[in-house]
């Protein structure tokens, strides 16, 4: 009693890391009986099964249960909240049979320059539809939209009225995309395409002119009545191909050193080139609210101010106030698939009540006369002069203005986000942010002819960074359930609808990490927003169902390029059982 047995063992000994079993430790106590009482206690090594602690009986071997077809694949969702699936093993499945997706070959240009060596792993998206529906990791394939802005400016051309020349106001429309490859690998477009659709602005202008106010509705300039719904369509990989650099941030829009193009009928798609500059766009007359145009025949000055109005734009199926539709290929047509958007209020059907910008004014700011400069016609002739910038801009941590964890809060392939309440509960949930923004100058604009563009700490080159990688792609079979950290999964089903919004919050690397919503209180793991809409702390819900009740034993197989003696899955498993090679994963016996 009492007794210390291994008080006279010297504190460096080169004989105790020779041990390999408990009974040999009496080798080095004062007598051979004194570690009896410490059996529970200590051990050199020790051997466990693996059990469920939470629901019983053994964990369950999510790498067996992941090696199925797409046809067999697993849809059951990890949690439910309000009715809604939260992570699923649809996300999962995709995710751990990535890897197989990854293609080599020929060498492909990337759109900035520089070319995808023949041996180099790339995802590429499929070119026909038929083929991208069915392919189950297209959204992994699908390159991201972080920023989606119309840039607007007053112009002015000369016509003849009535044997006399005057000068017609318009405004210019600039498509701004900018494009994200959040991925390890290239991710090849071409030779599909994407269409970024634009909707209705709800803001009127009053052009103050020496001979009294006059009043429109970009609705009307833009869409040709007040019940706008599409104006413009930008087409992206369509004529130049878009192949992005792992982590690679570009922007679309007209493309450099091209001409200002008065509208026509018909005359609303633009072929999207990197980058963008001073020229371009379509140019819209200008009509007052009784369709009169806005010119003159002398060099009149006028000032302006704008203002958010009353109207919303009307579809066939969809009603939304503003927006941006989102298509893989064309916006109809028997290529085309809508793959989401971003908008404000959208309902599928006439809903009995509507969002609109003048009644929430601390939404959707004024740019008032205060605020802007005087210009003349004389000077817009030929030339157009920025007033405005209308954007959808994802979060960073610079250029935000509610910044925080960004990066967290966003799944960079969830493409279907829509505002709903306007409120600053959800404004804090929601990874996009909508911008009203003054420009009185073309020197308020980045311009860069490259299509070099940024995104991450922000959205300039000041904080942002061109190259921004957040997800790795599997070369393999994933060995352990962080790696399922990377899996772009949210509480959507890929496989089926790949338009279909995740579970909100939007979250990234929800496996094998922690963060939970803000909005969520502390002390629970799901909440609501307005709508209502559920809210789930997927972090929480989703590594509660993981952890304690399955393991991947990496019985999987081994034919991917990473390994040097390739072997199928059964052959991996009656080596393992037959004794004569370890698992990936050597701490299984």
């Amino acid at each position: 009693a009492g007794e210390v047995p291994f008080a006279d063992l010297p504190d460096k000994i080169v004989r105790t890391a020779t041990l390999t079993g408990w009974k040999q430790a009496e080798l080095l106590a004062s007598t051979s009986d004194s570690p009896k009482p410490l059996f529970h206690d200590l051990a050199a090594r020790s051997v466990g099964l693996l059990t469920d602690v939470r629901s019983g009986g053994f964990r369950k071997d999510l790498s067996l249960y992941l090696e199925r077809p797409a046809s067999k694949a697993p849809k059951e969702p990890l949690y439910m909240i309000d009715g809604e699936a939260g992570i699923n093993m649809s996300e999962l499945w995709v995710y751990y049979n990535l890897w197989r997706e990854l293609e080599t070959g020929a060498s492909v240009a990337y759109t900035t320059g520089g070319s995808i060596a023949p041996d180099i792993a790339r995802l590429q998206i499929a070119e026909l539809r038929a083929d991208m529906l069915k392919d189950p990791g297209y959204i992994y394939k699908q390159p991201s939209f972080v920023s989606i802005r119309t840039l607007l400016s007053f112009h002015a051309r000369e016509v003849k009225v009535s044997g006399r020349i005057v000068k017609r106001l318009a405004v210019v429309a600039d498509p701004i995309v900018t494009m994200w490859n959040p991925l390890d690998v290239p991710v090849v477009l071409s030779p599909a395409f994407n269409s970024v659709k634009f909707c209705q602005i709800p803001y009127d202008i009053t052009i103050k002119r020496p001979s009294g106010d006059e009043k429109m509705s970009l609705c009307r300039i833009l869409g040709g009545s007040d019940k706008g719904w599409q104006y413009m369509t930008l087409v992206v990989g369509k004529t130049l191909p878009v192949v992005l650099k792992p982590g690679e941030v570009l922007m679309f829009s007209q493309g450099a050193n091209t001409e200002i193009t008065s509208y026509k009928a018909g005359l609303n798609y633009i072929n999207a080139e990197p980058g963008w500059n001073f020229g371009g766009g379509i140019a819209f007359d200008v009509k007052t609210v009784d369709g009169k145009y806005i010119e003159t025949a002398g060099n009149e000055t006028f000032t302006y101010e704008i203002e958010p109005n009353s109207i919303t734009s009307y579809g066939s199926q969809d009603w939304l106030l503003t927006g941006h539709g989102l298509y893989y290929k064309g916006v109809s047509g028997s290529e085309s698939y809508d793959i989401g958007g971003l908008a404000i209020d959208q309902i599928h059907g006439m809903p009995p009540e509507r969002i609109r910008a003048a009644e929430h004014l601390d939404f959707f700011d004024k740019i008032k006369a205060s605020g802007t400069r005087p210009l003349s016609f004389e000077q817009l002739v030929g030339r157009k002069e920025a007033f405005m910038r209308f954007s959808f801009d994802t979060k960073t941590e610079a250029d935000s203005e509610r910044p925080g964890r960004f990066l967290s809060r966003l799944n960079p392939k969830a493409f279907s986000i829509d505002i709903q309440s306007l409120d600053a509960q959800e404004a804090e949930t929601l990874p996009v942010e909508v911008k009203i923004e003054a420009i009185n100058d073309f020197r308020n604009i980045a311009v860069n002819a490259t299509g070099q563009s940024y995104f991450g700490g922000g959205a300039t080159a000041k904080c942002g960074g061109n190259i921004v990688i957040t997800h790795t792609i599997p070369r393999e079979p994933p060995a352990s359930l962080a790696a399922f950290q990377h899996a772009l999964a949210n509480g959507f089903h890929p496989i089926s609808s790949p338009d279909s919004p995740p579970l909100l919050p939007q979250i990234s690397h929800a496996i094998g990490n922690s963060a939970a919503s803000p909005v969520i209180p502390a002390d629970r793991t799901s909440s609501q927003l307005t709508g209502p809409r559920a809210l789930a702390d997927h972090s929480f819900l989703a590594n509660q169902a993981l952890w304690d009740s399955w393991f991947l034993s990496g019985v999987a197989p081994q034919t991917a390029p990473t390994f040097s003696q390739p072997r199928e899955q059964e052959e991996v498993a009656r080596d393992f059982l037959g004794g004569t090679r370890p698992l990936p994963n050597n701490r299984y016996r």
